[in-house]
């Protein structure tokens, strides 16, 4: 069984219970700090790959995640060799267009950040000493 599949396993029936907060990936807010509140609705492995949905139609999907803590007290999975982020832009409709996200790469010691976001730009600065995931 996968590390994604054991998380899976531990978190089925027993989403309402899991820890809400802001997200950060690689030590980076998504927005402000705790300007967002996110919750987890659903979860599904793909071999090794883990997919976490929340309440806003928002996606996290985490390649090769190790070291996972999950609860209704933490949130936490400390390395992945990738994360990826997407989400409706706020307030638009739900709509292609409207759909962006933030995609960061472990190369070795060294997180590489992209992202679509097209209304400013970001200052995406991961460290690869920091979680991979975090809700606080």
């Amino acid at each position: 069984m996968t590390e994604a599949e054991k998380i899976v396993e531990q978190l089925s029936g027993n989403l309402s219970n899991v820890k809400s907060g802001g997200l950060r990936i690689w030590g980076q807010w998504f927005g402000r700090p705790m300007d967002n509140w996110h919750s987890l609705v659903a979860c599904e492995a793909e071999g090794n790959n883990l997919l976490l949905k929340f309440n806003e139609d928002e996606t996290l999907c985490v390649w090769a995640p190790r070291q996972a803590v999950i609860s209704d007290k933490i949130f936490r999975i400390k390395d992945a060799d990738r994360v990826r982020w997407e989400w409706f832009c706020y307030g638009r409709p739900k709509t292609p267009s409207n759909r962006y996200f933030e995609d960061f790469i472990k190369k070795e010691s060294e997180i590489i950040a992209t992202t679509n976001v097209d209304w400013y730009t970001p200052n995406l600065r991961p460290s690869s000493g920091s979680q991979a995931v975090e809700i606080l």
